[in-house]
């Protein structure tokens, strides 16, 4: 069975989550989202493929193409 798999960022996602609401992040596992409660987010999450998750970005306008076939590889 082939798994494919996005990579977060960890560092980036904490300085994301402690620049809205500063110290609710503490680990991967323990985040304070009553904190970001105050925030507008839109939270998406999606599971499939890693071609669909990229069509998804790209459809979405999150990435562009340059990146959508870097991603593909």
């Amino acid at each position: 069975m082939i798994v494919d798999k996005i990579v977060i960022d960890e560092d980036g996602v904490k300085a994301f989550v402690n620049t809205l609401s500063p110290g609710a992040y503490k680990s991967v596992s323990s985040v304070d989202f009553a904190a970001l409660d105050t925030h507008q987010l839109e939270l998406v999450g999606i599971y499939g493929s890693k071609s669909e998750i990229a069509s998804f970005f790209l459809a979405n306008g999150y990435i562009d193409e340059t990146t959508y076939a870097l991603l593909l590889g």
